[in-house]
């Protein structure tokens, strides 16, 4: 068995006698943190998939709602046309998710915004300099990697997946202010795709089947 199986059999089998992911360390943090930080998107997905995931209000952590939004977004694509149960659950996770994620982003583009009118009006001695710049990139990923969750099920990057997520690209050179306003637009636009997928899904059942909704929904979103 690969080990991303592995992984996930030994997670569920832990959240099955009761172990709580949700459980903080003595640094406040906890164990789905530290999976995002060290790149554990199977740990991370099996608990989506759980749901076992609580919705994080402790402002220090806040931002990791961004990326359980996205991958809960990725992995009910994935899911989508082959167990329509787990694809259901997971885009009602990044529904849950994604309000967060918005919140978020804006703040930090008033933060950003605030900052830079202040330097323009003469109020601030200084611009945003590499020290702002490093502590935004340590607390945001760009997004969620494709490549991660391909990992995350031992997938090769050529299996055909429909994905309703919208991918997107950032200049590592991409003015903050640009950056975070793309965010929110981009986390805006999958909330209300998550949101249209399901209510596709749960007005026409048992006469359609979700992958079409999830079509449908990517298809209209371009229009």
């Amino acid at each position: 068995m690969p080990a991303a199986g592995r992984c996930t059999d030994i997670t569920k089998l832990l959240l099955k006698y009761g172990a709580d992911p949700n459980r903080r360390y003595k640094n406040g943090s906890k164990s789905a943190y530290r999976a995002l930080q060290r790149g554990r998107i199977d740990y991370v997905v099996t608990l989506l998939e759980e749901n076992a995931l609580e919705i994080e209000s402790d402002p220090m952590y806040k931002h990791f709602n961004v990326e359980f939004a996205e991958l809960a977004h990725i992995a009910a694509d994935y899911y989508a046309s082959s167990n329509e149960k787990k694809a259901m659950l997971l885009y009602k996770q990044a529904i849950n998710f994604y309000p967060a994620a918005i919140k978020e982003f804006e703040w930090h583009y008033g933060h950003v915004k605030r900052l830079a009118d202040n330097f323009r009006n003469g109020r601030v001695s200084y611009a945003l300099g590499e020290k702002e710049k490093l502590i935004f990139s340590l607390n945001l990923r760009p997004t969620i990697k494709e490549s991660d969750l391909f990992r995350a099920y031992d997938l090769s990057p050529y299996d055909p997946i429909y994905y309703s997520y919208i991918k997107y690209e950032c200049e590592e050179e991409m003015d903050l202010i640009a950056y975070f306003m793309m965010k929110v637009k981009h986390s805006e636009r999958s909330l209300k795709l998550s949101k249209t997928i399901l209510t596709c899904y749960e007005e026409n059942k048992p006469g359609i089947a979700l992958i079409n909704c999830v079509k449908s929904a990517s298809e209209n979103n371009k229009l």
